[in-house]
């Protein structure tokens, strides 16, 4: 048996399981095996007697005391000039709708019905941009509105 499958099927071994007779074979003949394995097993008997790492009562409040001190990192900010440029290109979208060859191409495969259900959906789209945009910005739009947070009134 060769030392390399030897030592596969010795450290394939439980704890505490019987070593196969092959295994105890090669190793009364093989110093090397027999060497490597007493290593292994003076190391391991050295593993068992130590004492298993202990941990504090209260790790919890340490670690959510050390939670509480990391600040979160600053959200990046959209500037505003990219939200009133979207919000111009929205609303040209709206406006130039009538002078498109989209348009015409619609009507004539649609009919004229479908105005409504589309210029309903563009203010769908632009109503839905303006409450992120406001909803994003809350506290700035409450500064620039004039809306007091002490007393909860307009000022």
């Amino acid at each position: 048996m060769k030392c390399e499958k030897v030592k596969e099927k010795y450290f394939a071994c439980d704890h505490n399981q019987r070593i196969p007779l092959d295994v105890k074979c090669h190793t009364l003949f093989c110093s090397s095996c027999r060497k490597e394995i007493q290593q292994f097993s003076q190391h391991l008997s050295e593993l068992q007697n130590t004492t298993p790492f202990e941990i504090e009562q209260d790790l919890h409040v340490a670690v959510m005391a050390e939670i509480s001190r990391l600040t979160p990192p600053p959200p990046s900010p959209l500037s505003y000039s990219w939200w009133i440029f979207v919000g111009i290109f929205i609303l040209a979208s709206i406006f130039s709708m009538p002078y498109s060859n989209a348009l015409v191409w619609l009507e004539w495969n649609f009919g004229r019905d479908l105005q409504i259900p589309l210029y309903s959906i563009m203010g769908l789209v632009l109503s839905i941009y303006i409450s992120l945009f406001i909803g994003l910005h809350l506290e700035d739009v409450k500064r620039m509105s004039g809306y007091n947070k002490r007393d909860d009134s307009w000022s």
